[in-house]
């Protein structure tokens, strides 16, 4: 008697494998229109599987991932799925998109594609099936389990219910216990719309960047013969910048659109200059003017990797005035490095935190008052380094974090009649950075 008991609660309410409803991330799709296709195609994927948000995305079933471009008047978008565990997309094609970019051409086909590529059947697109009898056609429908009323023996079986009081007149009493089906996931909570919370579907057009640098100076000779010259040594230089960044080309053709154009000034507040011997100081200045393009080679997602080609022009320069008594402080060169800027840079996202390193090259074009007035023959190289991590705060504003370090090397050329005689200088300017990035 226990047996059959036991054998019929199990066959009522053994969980089924099957029922289990696949989860699918949606990352904000990429492209002006983006956001406009990746509604579209999040309804249909929603209905068919439960959409989760950002913080589950690892693991999610699979994730969910398109771009929307545009060669002349057409618009194009490639979607991706890529399986949970997976690096790389196992499911990527592209399909039309309407002529102002915000629907798919061919919508039962594309999404009935990717629905595929996830193991689902391509459906309506609704969360709940249309009956099969008024569609016309044979519906997706989930298997239901009815509760049979049990023989535990010595008993009679249950009475059938009465008939509904809201059923239509005539109809007959049902000839055996109505059947109980345990209610889907899906029905007792519908699959939400929302997907990951990506700040937007494509990179900013405009990219404002405000901020400060302290930095320390410590600028010396190599090989000085006599002592009339001066170093330099500061160990807090505070200098608030600006920088600007512009995607002209944003929007259009996508390599195009990877381009940027960018700019940047930075400039000393209360610097002054001492020696030991006096009591006068001299205010100093040093002043950095950036200008270049950058091109992106792999754009950076939600999760993952970015890379990008940097050239530009740099003058970076540091000068003294006179001090109140009208003195100025002699020995003391003042530079102006201007050179070419070359490099690279490289990120790695980590949804809201992303590590950025930059790397550049500077040639050296001239060196300004320390050439000009002491060392006629002069030539040099710089490098530069940036590692740090940027925090989003807001879809559109970020924080940034950095370390920094500028180093320029000069090698002189002189002769035994010369008034000053060295043999190079190492200019090197080391610090951090703070600033807030806002971009639209």
């Amino acid at each position: 008697m226990n047996l059959r008991l036991l054998l019929a609660l199990g066959a009522t309410f053994a969980p089924s494998a099957a029922l289990a409803t696949p989860t699918a991330c949606i990352f904000p799709f990429k492209g002006k229109t983006g956001p406009s296709v990746q509604k579209e195609v999040a309804n249909r994927v929603c209905a068919a599987a439960t959409c989760v948000e950002k913080s589950r995305a690892g693991k999610a079933d699979f994730t969910v991932q398109g771009n929307v471009t545009q060669a002349g008047k057409k618009h194009l978008v490639t979607l991706e799925v890529t399986p949970r565990g997976k690096k790389k997309p196992a499911w990527r094609k592209t399909w039309g998109v309407s002529s102002d970019g915000k629907q798919l051409s061919d919508p039962d086909k594309a999404l009935g594609a990717l629905l595929g590529a996830m193991g689902l059947k391509e459906g309506s697109g609704q969360q709940t099936p249309a009956p099969a009898a008024e569609a016309g056609q044979q519906e997706l429908k989930r298997p239901t389990r009815a509760l049979v009323p049990l023989d535990l023996g010595g008993g009679e079986a249950p009475a059938a219910p009465a008939p509904s009081a809201a059923a239509p007149a005539g109809a007959a009493a049902p000839s055996a216990p109505e059947a109980w089906t345990r209610p889907s996931a899906a029905a007792s909570s519908p699959p939400s719309a929302e997907v990951t919370a990506r700040p937007r579907g494509h990179a900013p057009w405009v990219v404002v960047q405000a901020g400060t640098d302290v930095l320390t100076r410590n600028f010396s000779y190599s090989d000085l013969q006599i002592a009339n010259l001066r170093g330099f040594r500061a160990l807090a230089i505070v200098m608030p910048s600006l920088q600007l960044q512009l995607r002209p080309f944003a929007g259009g053709n996508a390599w195009l659109a990877r381009l940027q154009l960018e700019g940047g000034v930075a400039t000393s507040v209360g610097l002054r200059a001492s020696i030991s011997s006096r009591d006068v100081t001299w205010p100093a200045s040093v002043l950095r003017v950036d200008g270049g393009l950058r091109a992106e080679l792999l754009a950076p997602e939600v999760t993952g990797p970015g890379l990008a080609l940097v050239a530009g022009y740099r003058l970076q320069s540091f000068s003294s005035g006179k001090a109140k008594d009208g003195t100025l402080l002699e020995g003391l060169a003042g530079t102006g490095y201007s050179a070419l800027r070359a490099g690279a840079a490289g990120s790695w996202s980590f949804g809201a935190v992303t590590a950025r390193a930059e790397f550049a090259a500077l040639p050296l074009l001239g060196t300004g008052e320390l050439q000009a007035t002491y060392f006629p023959q002069t030539s040099g190289f710089g490098l530069e380094g940036m590692a740090g991590v940027d925090v989003a705060l807001l879809p559109w504003l970020s924080l940034r974090l950095a370390g920094q370090a500028t180093w320029f090397g000069t090698t002189f050329t002189t002769t035994e009649t010369d008034p000053y005689i060295a043999r190079g200088a190492s200019d090197l300017y080391a610090g951090a950075t703070t600033a807030l990035r806002a971009g639209f």
